[in-house]
């Protein structure tokens, strides 16, 4: 397969997870701006948040469209890059023929549910 045509793919999955932080950003008072992908090939995540954005979702987030994603080692990949962060680190993936998929840490995502049980409760 070409690079232009993986870089295309990629795009695809990038700009699927974009729409998916648009619509939750625009409940909060975000304007489209405040979430972008990142141009192929740039070093660094690949949903950018403007400062806004980022006191909203503070995640550092890869994208990866491959048809067999190696999951345990695009994630550690990922997590090692940012590890001194204290954003939530997450890998979204797809194959050719599936859902999106997003991978975290497992405390991380008990954090998350701790959280969601406390406001359940309130």
């Amino acid at each position: 397969m070409k690079t232009s045509s993986c870089k295309a793919k990629g795009r695809v999955l990038q700009d699927k997870v974009r729409e998916m932080y648009r619509e939750l950003g625009k409940k909060r008072r975000l304007v489209e701006d405040d979430i972008k992908a990142a141009p192929m090939g740039q070093k660094g995540v690949d949903i950018i948040f403007s400062p806004a954005a980022k006191a909203i979702f503070n995640h550092d987030i890869e994208c990866k469209k491959h048809a067999q994603v190696r999951i345990p080692a695009e994630f550690k990949k990922h997590y090692k890059k940012y590890k001194d962060q204290t954003s939530l680190k997450l890998l979204f993936s797809e194959n050719n023929n599936s859902e999106a998929l997003v991978t975290m840490q497992a405390k991380d995502f008990m954090t998350l549910l701790e959280r969601i049980l406390y406001l359940e409760e309130m």
